[in-house]
């Protein structure tokens, strides 16, 4: 099966409040007899820490039991067996996915505060609490002492029998051994009290350098059956850092002994979980779900070049945004950026990184000359010939993605800049003609010939373009329509459709709007019309009118706002029903005000 991190997130949740609040501590006849259970499960220990003094506690410590056979001088073969076999399987899974005291620093650290990073030195601390708490002192003095300070211990046992009969709590607790609330009790509870503001500063303190379990399961991390790898693709963007309940980089050692398990670096398309016996790997961990890079149309790399750029490395990622994408510089201003909407910073209540922001910061600031593509030679010196018709983006792409492999291409455009849509339909104010030149000059090589005011079906046929060597036809000539309203008078002078209203602005720098401008729709097309409408010297006012609320408008919200700040006036909930003319010119338009009803198949709510 196909899990997604989000779901082994969901998972791991539920099997950490499962096991430890229903499977393991579940003894609910303590309520009527207020004693502790002592039938035949008591002399189970279970993978986690759970405080044999626990009123519901079913089963046994592992860590209490070491220190019961230590006291008697005995060597616990059962419990380091058990423990072993489960750090042989899992490693340290068991402290990411069972405990339940690991599930409550994950809770409290969720809150709210000035965040800090325990340094790796206090990370030894656990084997020194190990072998002078666990074995060393009861052997000596035949004490459970780790089971006098332990926090976990203070949370699930001395307050609640203490809070339930603080006059005559139960004589054979090690947490009062008096019979009274005396000085090991509230030593006790300065501990707690020590975890519980630490628990919300950092991540697991209690696993990362005091838990005396942890530190044995992590001798058994590089040795387990499941192991975490990491891919040589990895860049180092820290992702797997910030996922991990402890603060590790999987980069740096995928297994180290700190490492619980809790596979919240699978967030990572680089970080994989391998079953470590004959390379299996495991189907759920090769597929982590959606990332920037399955969004992305071109399938660009954004956590990659992200990374070069943490490390003030541009020209490599401009390589490889540019690896993906002749045309960085354009989708780095007016790409709606799906790659955002899977960003997996924002999974957990964050925002998304702000990858198109970035994107544009490396296009501005790397000259796109500096590019230089390996190319395919051919062995006898031929390279075939391919015909691409239109320089519009596909066509400009198309070219690029042939010269690489070799082949000789020419370009035939109609109009007299090649760019296409580029340079038609998107005005230079968005897109600036410099910066739209750059990247098509950079495309333009030894191996690509570009051929303007060339017209299919008037200078060319395609049948001309076999008979003058051409291998290959590629037609690009778009397929941009501007959608009709399919009212009366719709074709009168005074209305004019999106696309063709922005090709005579942007590409022959003649004027149609004049007076009073009204834009209908909510799309980008619409705002691009009604900023250009507003450049126009004959031009009085811009008003856009659109049927649904602003929440519903496709458009860029910061070029809606763009709109707004000159002066562009916006009016929604309305429809056009009618088109007034008079001899064949515009005279008015009626709307009527919508109400918005149930939403359609693109989600939005319709009029």
């Amino acid at each position: 099966m196909n899990l997604r991190t989000s779901a082994l997130h969901k998972w791991r949740r539920l099997i950490q409040v499962g096991f430890g609040l229903v499977f393991i501590n579940s003894y609910i006849a303590v309520l009527w007899t207020k004693m502790l259970y002592n039938g035949p499960l008591r002399s189970v220990c279970v993978p986690v820490l759970n405080c044999h003094s626990c009123p519901t506690a079913l089963f046994a410590c592992p860590i209490g039991m070491m220190q019961y056979y230590a006291s008697l001088h005995q060597f616990p073969f059962f419990v380091l067996g058990f423990i072993a076999f489960i750090g042989l399987v899992f490693g340290r899974a068991a402290c990411g996915w069972l405990c339940p005291f690991g599930l409550v620093q994950d809770l409290m650290f969720k809150i709210k505060s000035v965040k800090y990073r325990i340094p790796r030195f206090f990370s030894y601390f656990k084997y020194a609490f190990l072998a002078g708490l666990v074995l060393l002192l009861p052997f000596l003095t035949g004490t459970h002492w780790f089971s006098r300070l332990c926090p976990w211990g203070g949370i699930t046992a001395a307050i609640p029998w203490v809070a339930w009969n603080p006059e005559h709590p139960l004589t054979e607790l090690p947490i009062v051994p008096e019979g009274s609330v005396g000085e090991w009790f509230w030593i006790k509870m300065g501990i707690v009290a020590v975890f519980l503001l630490l628990f919300v500063l950092t991540k697991r303190p209690f696993c990362y350098t005091t838990c005396p379990l942890g530190a044995i399961f992590s001798f058994f991390n590089k040795y387990s059956l499941f192991k975490i790898e990491v891919d040589e693709e990895c860049t180092q963007c820290g992702l797997c850092r910030k996922k991990c309940a402890v603060n590790m980089l999987a980069y740096e050692n995928a297994n180290n002994p700190n490492c619980v398990e809790c596979l919240e670096c699978l967030a990572c398309d680089n970080v994989k979980l391998r079953f470590n016996f004959n390379n299996v790997k495991l189907p759920f961990a090769t597929t982590p779900g959606p990332s920037c890079r399955s969004a992305c149309p071109a399938g660009t790399e954004a956590w990659r070049y992200i990374a070069h750029i943490q490390r003030g490395e541009l020209e490599e990622a401009y390589k490889v945004i540019r690896e993906h994408n002749p045309l960085p510089s354009v989708c780095a201003r007016v790409c709606h950026h799906p790659c955002e909407d899977k960003c997996r910073a924002a999974w957990d209540g964050g925002q998304p990184v702000n990858i198109r922001a970035l994107k544009r910061y490396v296009t501005d600031n790397v000259d796109p000359a500096t590019y230089k593509p390996l190319k395919v030679v051919k062995a006898d010196g031929k390279a075939l010939k391919v015909a691409v018709i239109g320089a519009g983006p596909a066509g400009l792409t198309a070219a690029h993605d042939l010269s690489l492999k070799g082949y000789k291409v020419t370009i035939f455009e109609k109009e007299s800049q090649p760019g296409g849509i580029l340079y038609s339909g998107i005005p230079p104010y968005r897109l600036p003609r410099n910066i739209l030149k750059k990247e098509i000059d950079a495309i333009i090589d030894e191996n690509v010939t570009l051929k303007c005011d060339t017209t299919l079906g008037k200078d060319i046929t395609i049948e001309s373009l076999f008979e003058d060597g051409f291998e290959a036809v590629f037609i690009a000539v778009g397929a941009h329509k501007s959608r009709r309203l399919n009212l009366e008078n719709e074709n009168v002078s005074g209305i004019y459709p999106a696309l063709h209203f922005l090709k005579k602005f942007n590409l022959h720098n003649e004027s149609l709007a004049k007076g009073r401008v009204g834009i209908i729709g909510g799309g980008n097309s619409a705002i691009d019309s009604a900023r250009a409408a507003l450049r126009q010297k004959k031009v009085e006012s811009v008003t856009v009118f659109y049927r649904r609320t602003r929440k519903e408008m496709t458009a860029f919200s910061e070029e809606i706002d763009a709109a707004e700040k000159e002066g562009i006036k916006i009016e929604t909930l309305v429809s056009p029903v009618k088109i007034l003319a008079e001899g064949g010119q515009l005279t008015s338009v009626e709307f009527i005000k919508n109400v918005l009803g149930g939403a359609d198949e693109s989600g939005r709510r319709k009029p």
